[in-house]
Order: C-alpha cells, then sequence, then structure tokens
C-alpha cells in the first residue's frame, strides 16, 4: 500500500434499494452486513429502532458525510447547522493528529456468502504506516447515552477486508461516538470481532437459505 489511498474493488451500490452488485459478473448480492447484524436483534430492539429511524438516519448521514469530507479534503464542507454540537467535537478528537484516512466509506464484498458492506474508515498512523486501524462512526442523540455492542459489524468488515487484501493486517479496530458536545472513540478486540461475525454470519445464513 504505497500510495495512500486503498483501491477501491468493483462494487456498484443502489442507494435507494441498499443493495451492492458485484460488477465483474452482474451479480446482486442478497444481504447486507447491516442486515446479517440485525438478524442477531430481538423484535422488541428492532422495533425501537425503525421508531426512532426518522430521528437518527438523518442525522447519521449528515455527521458521516461531514467526516468523510473531512478525511478527504481536511475540512468538512457544508451540513445542516443542527448537526453542529454532533460534527465539531468529531473533527476535533485527538485520533486526527495521529491518523490519516487510507479509505472511507469503503465497498467490501463475500461474493461467494453474497454479502456486502461498506466500513466508515480505515487508518493508519501518520509515522507508522504499517499500524491500521478500522474505525466505525456511530451517532447518539443523548450527550449520557451509552455505548453498544457493535463488535460483529466491525467483524464482518475485517473479515471481508481480508478476503480482498490478505496482505493488509489491521491491528486495531474501533468505533467513534459522537455524540452532542463529545466524542470518544472505543476500542474493540480485532480477533474477537471477527470470530462474532463468522458465528452470527453463518446463523443467519442457516435461517436464510434461497428456495429453490
Amino acid at each position: 500500500m504505497d500510495d495512500r489511498w486503498l483501491s477501491p474493488l468493483p462494487i456498484k451500490f443502489d442507494d435507494e434499494a441498499h443493495r451492492y452488485c458485484w460488477e465483474p459478473t452482474g451479480q446482486w448480492l442478497n444481504h447486507s452486513v447491516t442486515k446479517v447484524c440485525k438478524g442477531t436483534k430481538d423484535a422488541w430492539a428492532m422495533k425501537r429502532i425503525m421508531e426512532t429511524k426518522h430521528i437518527w438516519e438523518p442525522r447519521g448521514k449528515s455527521v458521516h458525510a461531514a467526516l468523510e469530507t473531512f478525511l478527504k479534503t481536511g475540512d468538512p464542507g457544508q451540513y445542516p447547522e443542527e448537526y453542529k454540537e454532533w460534527v465539531e467535537p468529531l473533527l476535533e478528537h485527538s485520533v486526527w493528529k495521529t491518523y490519516e484516512a487510507v479509505a472511507c466509506e469503503y465497498r467490501l464484498a463475500d461474493v461467494e456468502r453474497s454479502i456486502a458492506g461498506s466500513f466508515d474508515c480505515l487508518l493508519r498512523r501518520k509515522d507508522d504506516h504499517n499500524q491500521l486501524v478500522l474505525v466505525d462512526l456511530k451517532t447518539q442523540g443523548k450527550a449520557d447515552a451509552s455505548p453498544y455492542d457493535v463488535s460483529t459489524q466491525l467483524g464482518g468488515y475485517l473479515g471481508m477486508l481480508s478476503l480482498h487484501w490478505p496482505k493488509l493486517y489491521v491491528q486495531k479496530a474501533g468505533v467513534l461516538w459522537a455524540r452532542p458536545g463529545s466524542t470518544t472513540l472505543q476500542k474493540v478486540d480485532v480477533d474477537q470481532a471477527v470470530i462474532e461475525w463468522q458465528g452470527a454470519r453463518d446463523a443467519f445464513l442457516m435461517l436464510n437459505q434461497p428456495e429453490f
């Protein structure tokens, strides 16, 4: 990885349908990492998530877009003023002094299992380009909100990243929790995340076999 940015994979994303296509064969993949992870949640949790979608979805999209623009250009660009409390602490976090992005909103696929997804950013240390960290960004509505477990999701990205880039060693992973007035970084165990993903993925596929 001599150049700063990781080369994109030939994956097309249909935002409206939230589906991924593996362009070399034209295959539309059946599942996403998000869909697999949602399969591990109970009905009550999913109901609560969907009831508040009108709040967290526009906030999440705006804050993610600001971070992506910032990592690519050094400036967050234009974003809705109502999300300033989330964006400013995020961009002022100390992690950006040590690390720089080598991939943002990067699309991945496990073509054999018909699963795809996109991670938020892959970072490398500015003073040691061999040290890589996979980071996911989550936004929460309250300053005192508690983090929740997203290691399975990160494990999905880590596992699929190794399929396409087997020589790329990602030593660390973490979640940036953006809340009004502050941003914290939570570490995630890489090996444990991959194990959790493999279990969730296999259980999900057992219950979602295609009909013949």
